[in-house]
């Protein structure tokens, strides 16, 4: 579900399979000075679950701490059924 929501320019990788290391090809060590953020939304992609997508949110979290960005945010939304 996370391959949808990882922004390029980095490796996009199946759900359940990121990793961190020389395969990726770029991290925000390389890109110098600049501070970038995440925006989540949570999203539940067609066939999956609430807790699924935030679990997605959790890991994709993660990825990003270790990729260097410097904020995680989590867009807030109400009553919107496709929104964890």
């Amino acid at each position: 579900m996370l391959n949808n929501r990882l922004a390029q320019p980095f490796l996009i990788l199946p759900p359940g399979r990121y990793r961190s290391g020389p395969s990726l090809p770029m991290t925000m060590s390389s890109l110098g000075a600049v501070p970038l953020s995440v925006l989540d939304l949570a999203p539940v992609v067609s066939g999956s679950t609430s807790a699924q997508a935030l679990r997605d949110t959790v890991e994709l979290a993660r990825v990003a701490e270790r990729l260097g960005y410097r904020r995680y945010w989590l867009a807030e939304h109400h009553n919107m059924p496709g929104v964890a």
